[in-house]
């Protein structure tokens, strides 16, 4: 991964990935101040917070069952929190299935679960943090959610992260 500055053509790299065994996701702060991503290890329930302006890095080691997806992780917008999926592997499918949503504070690294337990006909995926407290949810996968035969089913909710409250909203 590579940091390319379109005015001075200055190219910074981050991350050299030549090892393919291993999952790599990451997220990119909305201020390009921070980039969180899994580490290259076998280490799947560690992220990395990579500090874009000071070049220092942090890793918070999670304490959950199930390991995250990055992918459909969101940050909060003063950039203190983030909320992320997690993903229970499933013998019988051979597929890993959303199962929790959970948040991580990366100032204190507190962790809590806010959902658990989620079906996978009730799958809940982060879309975006309206406030410091309030993450919109959906009902779909972001790859099906604005196919027009899915529209019946894809669903809107509100978590308040302090009470764990989930209440049903329209589309935003």
């Amino acid at each position: 991964m590579v940091r390319l500055n379109l005015e001075t053509g200055e190219q910074v790299e981050f991350l050299n990935a030549t090892d393919y065994t291993f999952l790599f996701d990451f997220i990119i702060s909305d201020s390009d101040n921070y980039l969180i991503f899994a580490p290259l290890t076998n280490q799947s329930n560690d992220l990395t917070i990579w500090d874009l302006q000071t070049r220092k890095t942090r890793t918070i080691t999670l304490q959950f069952e199930y390991p995250i997806d990055l992918y459909y992780a969101v940050i909060s917008p003063d950039e203190e929190k983030i909320v992320v999926p997690l993903f229970k592997f499933y013998d019988a499918d051979s597929e890993f299935k959303l199962d929790s949503i959970a948040l991580i504070d990366l100032k204190t690294n507190e962790q809590k679960l806010l959902i658990s337990g989620l079906s996978p006909k009730e799958e809940l995926y982060p879309v975006r943090w309206l406030d410091n407290s309030q993450v919109l949810l959906n009902s779909l996968n972001p790859y099906y959610r604005d196919l027009p035969a899915n529209q019946e089913d894809n669903k809107y909710w509100i978590i308040n992260i302090d009470t764990g409250e989930l209440i049903p909203t329209t589309k935003p």
